[in-house]
């Protein structure tokens, strides 16, 4: 409780901070799209299907990882409370990774960063399904798993903000709420398809419930749902988004076009 406590009060307080030096840029339009306009905006935007798509497979894999992280701690580790080190050290990770997001978005463009950081995510997991289960070993491999997951889920909001761009200029009719609401469908589904994925591993690794040990085809269906099931869906996201079409020189040429510089 306290430690929950405690962590809500740092959380709420950094909110604060990002509201005090976050200023707002968004223009309201003179009307709200209709429906009608809104449909037309989206259906044509290709980008954001892309975008929809790759975060599709790529945080299907992610959250498969996380709702069987409880059952490798439990059963891979020995030890249920393995699981507060694994979180601290994807915890810690986000406050490592996110000063220095912006440089490589920079450097590197954001969608070299993304393809880069959803690879290394996938080559990350894909040794998690085979690493020893000792302690620094695995809060090492998790704490770099959560540097490049980090990237990969910061890079992401701005990709949002391109496609919506995009959509603007395609259609004439900016729609903000039409897309955003598109993308996190998208990620409800992934959210859901995740948890039967995780549930059919366990089951068809002959998964015991409430058992104190477990079969070691279940054991390896567990190591394979936070390792190798993730990975490969990590790489199929990275894959798909290499036909994402709006690179910086691209968008810059829409935002133009819009007269927004």
């Amino acid at each position: 409780m306290t430690v929950a406590l405690l962590g809500s009060v740092i959380g709420f307080g950094l909110h604060l901070v990002c509201v005090r030096y976050s200023p707002e840029r968004y223009r309201v339009a003179a009307a709200p799209p209709t429906v009608r306009e809104t449909l037309r905006a989206l259906s044509g935007n290709r980008p954001l299907v892309i975008l929809c798509a790759s975060q599709l497979i790529l945080q299907t894999g992610l959250f498969t990882m996380v709702a069987a992280q409880a059952y490798y701690a439990t059963y891979v580790l020995g030890d249920s409370a393995a699981l507060v080190w694994i979180i601290a050290a994807t915890s810690v990770a986000t406050v490592v990774t996110l000063p220095i997001l912006p440089r490589l978005a920079v450097r590197w463009g954001k969608k070299r960063t993304f393809v880069g950081a959803a690879t290394s995510v996938a080559v990350t997991l894909a040794w998690i399904t085979v690493m020893p289960p000792t302690p620094v070993v695995v809060v090492t491999s998790f704490f770099v798993l959560g540097v490049a997951q980090n990237l990969v889920s910061a890079v992401m909001w701005p990709f949002l903000a391109d496609v919506t761009d995009y959509g603007e200029w395609l259609s004439g009719k900016r729609s903000d709420g039409g897309t955003v609401s598109v993308f996190f469908f998208f990620r409800r589904v992934s959210q859901a398809s995740a948890g039967g994925l995780a549930g059919l591993g366990l089951a068809l690794g002959g998964f015991v419930v409430g058992g104190a040990a477990q079969p070691d085809s279940a054991i390896i269906a567990i190591r394979w749902l936070v390792g190798a099931v993730p990975a490969v869906l990590a790489l199929g996201g990275a894959l798909v988004f290499l036909l994402y079409p709006l690179d910086e020189t691209r968008h810059l040429a829409v935002v133009r076009d819009l007269g927004r510089v």
